[in-house]
């Protein structure tokens, strides 16, 4: 497992409390109070919890105008076997094990949105447009948003369930043995169909190549779709 230890400057133990004191400090003082174990990256992990309210202090570039201190919850979660640590914030009360593991719940998501994230700017590369308003960039972030979903929901497929039948309906799997040149038998399960078009971006299938990345996966998605549309013109003017 990867280590989520909290990093801090050396001068440094974390954000200052109203108080004056360290929230890490703080934080690590606390003996748990609650322990349950949970799923991190595929494994049972047995997770300690404490928290308690603090005052966190503004940041001086956002404090013009404003109360001093924002009110937190601060909540530690912690396996030192596994040497993993977080320190979460929230402005929502916790008071329970129940609130506090629901935070934790919540952050757990972050490697969702984290890969959401790349898919927007790895494989949709939505950071390279010369839009500069709103009003333009909305309708493009829309679109490119539902692509990154469809790529994340490709790798999703393959990690989780390989050999599992791939959600594509014949024709469609029949257009992409066609393009490549295979059998459609070849290409019926997640892992098999996301390889049949990573190929049309460069993915070379070859073995100990491991998974398609962000890139490969979009551009072939692109031209799949291209050869999709292309089909589906040709039917309707009467050309297959």
């Amino acid at each position: 497992m990867r280590n989520d230890r909290v990093r801090h400057p050396p001068q440094s133990q974390g954000r200052r409390a109203l108080d004056g004191g360290r929230l890490l400090g703080k934080a690590r003082a606390l003996a748990p109070m609650a322990r349950r174990l949970t799923e991190i990256k595929g494994r049972r992990v047995l997770l300690n919890v404490s928290w308690f309210d603090a005052q966190v202090m503004r940041p001086r570039c956002c404090s013009s105008g404003h109360s001093q201190a924002i009110g937190c919850s601060v909540v530690r979660v912690w396996n030192d076997a596994e040497r993993m640590e977080w320190v979460l914030l929230s402005t929502l009360p916790v008071t329970t094990a129940e609130a506090a593991f629901e935070k934790v719940d919540w952050y757990k998501l972050r490697w969702l949105i984290e890969e959401f994230h790349k898919g927007l700017k790895t494989g949709c590369v939505i950071e390279r447009s010369q839009l500069r308003t709103a009003e333009r960039f909305l309708p493009l972030f829309a679109i490119a948003s539902v692509v990154a979903v469809r790529l994340l929901q490709s790798r999703a497929d393959v990690r989780a369930c390989p050999d599992g039948p791939v959600a594509a309906d014949e024709q469609t799997i029949e257009i992409l043995a066609l393009a490549l040149n295979r059998s459609p038998d070849a290409l019926l399960t997640n892992r098999d169909f996301a390889h049949g078009v990573a190929t049309f971006g460069g993915f070379l299938d070859h073995k100990g190549d491991g998974e398609p990345g962000w890139q490969t996966l979009s551009r072939g998605l692109q031209v799949f779709s291209f050869i999709l549309f292309g089909f589906n013109l040709a039917l309707n003017l009467g050309c297959g």
